[in-house]
């Protein structure tokens, strides 16, 4: 899948979260939020790709990884994150709240503060982690 297609597909995902919140489909507001921030990573992570190179088969199957943590890592973000969040709190307050996403999200119920609190903490345009991913596209 091409790079531009990814990050489209990660802004369309936060977009629909909006969608859902103003319905007040809180559980799926709540999963599409974070899918858009495992998106924007794999986006990041496609820069790693080359056409004339024969990508590390372990690499390529850890991009299918759904954990925040080894995707940033895959990404080669871990440093620039690690700056990030001792430098500005507001963001590692909002990195905070995104960590507690996982894809078995869409198996629980959500109430509408975490749903709300984890979009806002994604969209945030001062120290929301799409915009700082997307720093990195």
């Amino acid at each position: 899948m091409h790079k531009k297609v990814i990050e489209g597909l990660a802004e369309l995902r936060i977009r629909d979260a909006k969608v859902l919140l103003d319905t007040r489909s809180w559980s799926a507001a709540y999963y599409l939020s974070g899918y858009s921030i495992e998106l924007a990573l794999k986006a990041c992570i496609s820069k790693q790709f080359s056409a004339e190179t024969i990508p590390d088969k372990s690499f390529v199957n850890d991009v299918f990884s759904h954990e925040y943590s080894k995707l940033i890592g895959l990404a080669g973000l871990q440093q620039s994150l690690n700056a990030k969040l001792k430098s500005d709190k507001a963001f590692a307050a909002n990195w905070g709240i995104c960590r507690e996403w996982s894809p078995n999200s869409r198996y629980a119920t959500w109430e509408e503060s975490d749903a709300r609190y984890l979009y806002s903490a994604i969209t945030s345009e001062q120290d929301g982690v799409l915009s700082w991913i997307k720093r990195h596209w």
